[in-house]
């Protein structure tokens, strides 16, 4: 099925691009919102460095303009993931063209062009971001709950932000990797074919490439899998075939990056977050979600759904709540460890914005069983609240 016809006849996505672009033409051209800054710069610098110098020795007199580019004698490093470059790659070229055709050509990387074509994608990689996650959540819940839940992760968190005015960040693209990664499991479960675990290998590669952390995302397979190896055949030897293609292409996706670090540094594998660390031992949790100035809750409340919903999601799925919540456990103490707990920029915390599809999960769980009861009034009231308070703090935001 072709994008168009898919948004064309889908309501619910339907809603939430419009809205999207709405809020995007409002913050580019009204409130004269950035799209390309601090960290943005550094991702979006791949693809202008390559195709601008030829190369990524970042040796140009405006690469020290680059948040994130560390000088050393020896050499000069984007400390920054190669993924987010790669996704960033149509915007630059888009906005290239539109700077040669312009009668104002502008050379920097912070052009009006690349600024704008950066939110026009970003607003692309965010509906095919919930595709997926609707196609996720329909083959588990009905279509009722599902697309009740894909508004309400779409517009009553900072995944707008993410999607339409801070789309030179990470997290846009990770919030779509990670979603088709969990719509290919779910393909391997119901057929484990060639195709399905190529698939699932290279999406996987690009979770990785685009934030390694996230790689925490193979829990959520390995304990709803493990469980069912006795009752099947996966380690027959044509399995086992189709387990090596899962990580050959996964292998062969994150390439880019070991072959970036070997061409700079020499080592295919290093850590180029120089002096940031974690603190596992003292993990900030309580400000990781009730901070007033970034907390997960604080500012997304409808998130207390997922939280809530895992016990719905226990009773109907408990290998994939088992999972969900292993994942949320972990992905918290990660988080919260960072030596910068609130990740020093931003609306809300970006850091979950990523996995915010998992967090979908437990909350159509809730949904699919709270919408039929007594208590319904009282759960759409508290969604319609979320939502209008969302798009009040976008607003403020953006005008800072």
């Amino acid at each position: 099925m072709k994008f168009s016809s898919l948004i064309k006849n889908n309501k619910t996505l339907t809603i939430i691009l419009l809205i999207t672009i709405l809020f995007f033409l409002f913050a580019f051209f009204i409130a004269k919102k950035q799209t390309i800054f601090a960290d943005g710069a550094g991702y979006f610098s791949y693809p202008y460095e390559l195709l601008k110098n030829g190369n990524l020795e970042y040796s140009s007199s405006s690469s020290s303009k680059y948040f994130g580019v560390i000088k050393t004698p020896e050499y000069n490093l984007n400390k920054y993931p190669i993924g987010t470059g790669l996704f960033l790659t149509p915007a630059f070229l888009a906005g290239d063209l539109a700077n040669s055709l312009s009668t104002r050509f502008d050379h920097s990387i912070f052009s009006k062009n690349y600024q704008f074509f950066v939110g026009f994608f970003g607003i692309l990689y965010l509906i095919a971001g919930l595709v997926f996650l609707q196609k996720v959540l329909r083959s588990l819940f009905s279509k009722k709950a599902s697309d009740l839940t894909l508004l309400a992760i779409a517009l009553a968190t900072n995944l707008t932000i993410y999607a339409a005015v801070d789309a030179s960040f990470s997290h846009i693209y990770s919030f779509l990797t990670i979603n088709a990664f969990i719509y290919f499991v779910l393909k391997c479960i119901k057929n484990f074919n060639y195709k399905n675990s190529a698939l699932l290998g290279l999406s996987l590669g690009l979770v990785l490439l685009i934030r390694p952390s996230n790689a925490i995302v193979v829990l959520i397979p390995i304990i709803v899998v493990i469980p069912k190896l006795k009752k099947t055949s996966i380690f027959q030897f044509q399995n086992i075939k189709k387990i090596i293609s899962i990580l050959f292409f996964t292998l062969l996706t994150i390439f880019p990056q070991i072959s970036y670090w070997q061409s700079i540094t020499g080592n295919p594998i290093i850590f180029s977050y120089r002096g940031e660390h974690f603190n596992f031992l003292s993990p900030q949790i309580a400000n990781v979600l009730f901070s007033f100035n970034r907390g997960l809750l604080t500012l997304s409340p409808i998130l207390i759904l997922s939280i809530l919903g895992l016990n719905f999601l226990r009773k109907k799925y408990l290998g994939l709540c088992i999972a969900v919540f292993v994942f949320m456990i972990f992905n918290l103490i990660i988080i919260s460890s960072w030596w910068m707990w609130d990740y020093g920029i931003g609306y809300g915390h970006r850091a979950f914005t990523d996995s915010l599809g998992i967090a979908a999960l437990p909350m159509a769980a809730l949904l699919e069983n709270l919408t039929k009861s007594k208590y319904r009034l009282y759960l759409f009231t508290y969604i319609i609240i979320c939502l209008i308070t969302n798009f009040i703090f976008m607003i403020q935001y953006i005008y800072r």
